[in-house]
């Protein structure tokens, strides 16, 4: 079966608001339309918008935007294909008999690599079993991770061997250029192909759908980088993945709250002791794209990093991230030279929950290593702390927290709410949201051209009404394919209009997307505005070659002379309004 067939068959059983609403509840009616915050992009006011007569989405913040399909491949970072099989039970429909072949390229290779991985992951575990990995093992057992912990987390081996991996994944028929794109191999200056990971204990990264994308590894014995991760590949992005999360989404979908820790063995080590809640960032910095994720499953972030001034600096960084996007996080620091599993071993399980349970919020976290460093605070010093709070307090989209902040940074600098407030206002920094990521080919379409496209697009049926209209009387390259397109197949399924031009033209996506979510006024007479819009795009046309003709009046043709007269009696006529 082409997979057309059944994405059509899908779209006609499935909702797409049921869907969205599925991973953003907040999702609410609003008008015509249903409004939530977006998922991918941090913001305080609302801008995500689907309609569902289209069946559409469009975000007018960051210009993100399609189907329902789209949005699952989107929020779940996955190819089309596997939106698909996430979509099709729902809609009862099987998917057994989808020839792959139909499918994108992009599509098709994505998959290849997942299976590229998933076999590399299934030696990977093999080899931690054989001779060659009894350091890796004695690490492990020296840091208590037990065998039910190295089977439940896929923990394997990459021998110390310039070709191992290769030549096993070649023998199961993946080709070497398949296992290159995949990250397991590198190209050496001489041109030889050699293993990526060498000597280490791998730890599978997976996607929230458990499939393997990448790996971490670290060395067993002396050697640097001491952890190494997969390059970025079609299937990997470090600034989006969290080590940890496919396991800990069933507590944190049912806890709403996350634990973000610092590294692989510590998010092993807590998973060990039941903290099934703790993720950590893969060797980089916590990014947007990593608070946007968190904010799909939850409202809430544990921070659990070193004390030393590098930890305490990664968590203040973190929570403003955090906080920028909707996330409202809580710090708590470890004891000085105590790892997680340190901690554990040493204190006990209850006694982690209490230093969680003890984890500030951003703002009372900041204004305490401002108080254990000051016992007198001068006017001048007062200032530069409130712009330092001031960068945390203008990230909080939460009027109510927001509210509450500003009367702790009062009671405990002895300033008014009024003057803190002020000096947010004179120093806006950091409260600005991302605005809209603009499309030259829209923004170069005339005012009367767009608005044109965006009545067709709502009702199609209306280009009957203006049957001497065509489609070179447009300017933009953007107007003239969709009128031309809107013209030629009428009225014909209205509904999925939007998203059928969308894939016609996906390099004006995101313009269709968004004219067809913007409302028209109702007072207005669609059909009788279509015709005068299309009736003063035409004058202007005639105009502009009106002016081209007479530029050149005395080397006028005969057929050229008669055009020129017909157009001047047309402007004429128009312009006296008959």
């Amino acid at each position: 079966m082409h997979y057309k067939e059944i994405t059509e068959e899908i779209k006609k059983k499935l909702d797409i608001v049921d869907i969205i609403r599925e991973y953003l509840p907040g999702l609410k009616k609003a008008g015509r339309n249903y409004k939530t915050l977006c998922p991918f992009h941090g913001e305080k006011t609302p801008s995500f918008s689907v309609n569902q007569d289209k069946q559409i989405f469009y975000c007018f913040g960051c210009g993100e935007g399609g189907d329902m399909f789209s949005f699952v491949m989107k929020i779940e970072n996955i190819t089309f294909f596997e939106a698909m099989k996430k979509l099709a039970p729902r809609a009862g429909i099987q998917m057994e008999n989808v020839d792959i072949n139909t499918l994108s390229p992009a599509d098709r290779e994505k998959i290849a690599l997942k299976k590229t991985m998933e076999t590399a992951s299934f030696h990977y575990q093999k080899l931690f079993k054989s001779a060659a990995a009894k350091k890796a093992a004695d690490y492990l057992k020296g840091r208590n991770i037990k065998d039910e912990t190295v089977r439940n987390f896929g923990i394997g081996f990459a021998p110390d061997s310039d070709s191992l991996i290769i030549p096993e994944l070649e023998k199961t028929g993946f080709h070497k250029n398949l296992i290159l794109k995949a990250g397991l191999a590198n190209v050496k200056e001489n041109g030889r192909v050699t293993d990526y990971f060498r000597n280490r204990i791998i730890f599978p990264i997976k996607n929230t759908n458990g499939d393997v994308i990448a790996f971490g590894g670290r060395i067993v014995e002396d050697g640097m980088p001491k952890y190494l991760n997969s390059p970025e590949t079609p299937l990997f992005s470090k600034r989006k993945t969290l080590f940890g999360l496919f396991e800990s989404l069933p507590r944190i979908r049912k806890d709403k709250k996350i634990l973000i820790v610092e590294g692989y063995m510590d998010v092993v080590t807590l998973h060990q002791f039941g903290v099934n809640f703790a993720v950590s960032p893969l060797g980089t910095s916590l990014t947007p794209e990593h608070a946007q994720t968190i904010k799909r499953y939850c409202d809430e972030a544990l921070l659990l990093f070193d004390p030393d001034a590098a930890g305490i600096n990664a968590a203040v960084k973190a929570a403003d991230i955090l906080v920028e996007n909707g996330v409202y996080p809580r710090i708590g620091l470890l004891r000085q030279g105590l790892d997680p599993d340190e901690f554990l071993i040493k204190e006990g399980i209850e006694a982690f929950y209490d230093l969680l349970t003890s984890a500030t919020d951003a703002i009372d976290f900041k204004i305490r290593l401002i108080l254990e460093k000051k016992t007198e605070i001068k006017a001048m010093e007062k200032s530069r702390i409130i712009s330092y709070l001031a960068s945390t307090l203008q990230k909080q989209g939460d009027e109510i927290i927001r509210n509450e902040w500003i009367k702790k940074i009062s009671e405990n600098f002895k300033l008014s709410e009024e003057s803190i407030m002020n000096r947010m206002r004179k120093n806006p920094a950091g409260a600005k949201e991302p605005g809209p990521r603009q499309e030259k080919q829209a923004e170069a379409a005339p005012p009367l051209e767009l608005g044109l496209i965006h009545m067709l697009l709502k009702d199609p049926a209306l280009v009957r009404g203006i049957p001497g209209f065509r489609h070179e009387m447009l300017q933009s390259e953007f107007s003239k394919l969709l009128f031309a397109e809107i013209r030629d197949g009428g009225d014909a399924d209205k509904e999925h209009l939007t998203t059928s031009l969308c894939e016609k033209f996906p390099q004006y996506s995101r313009n269709i997307l968004k004219i067809s979510m913007e409302e028209l006024d109702s007072d207005i007479d669609p059909g009788l505005n279509v015709k005068r819009t299309a009736q003063m795009i035409e004058l202007s046309y005639n105009e502009k070659k009106w002016k081209q003709l007479k530029s050149r009046i005395s080397q006028l043709d005969a057929q050229e002379l008669k055009e020129f007269a017909e157009l001047t009696k047309t402007i004429k006529t128009r312009s006296k309004g008959d």
